[in-house]
C-alpha cells in the first residue's frame, strides 16, 4: 500500500522550503473546492516537468 497522494491545485504560498538539503517544504494550495480555503501541504517535494 502506498502512502502517496496526488493533489491538483494552484500553489498559493510557499511558507518554508529547504531545497538544498532535503526538499522539505510547507506550502499552501488552493484546491478549487470553494470558500477560499487553502490546504496546507508538508513534506518532501519535487518538480515534475511540464
Amino acid at each position: 500500500m502506498s502512502n502517496m497522494a496526488i493533489l491538483e491545485g494552484v500553489l498559493e504560498r510557499i511558507t518554508y522550503a529547504n531545497e538544498e538539503e532535503n526538499g522539505y517544504a510547507v506550502v499552501r494550495v488552493d484546491t478549487g473546492r470553494g470558500a477560499g480555503d487553502l490546504l496546507t501541504v508538508v513534506g518532501g517535494t519535487h518538480s515534475s516537468p511540464g
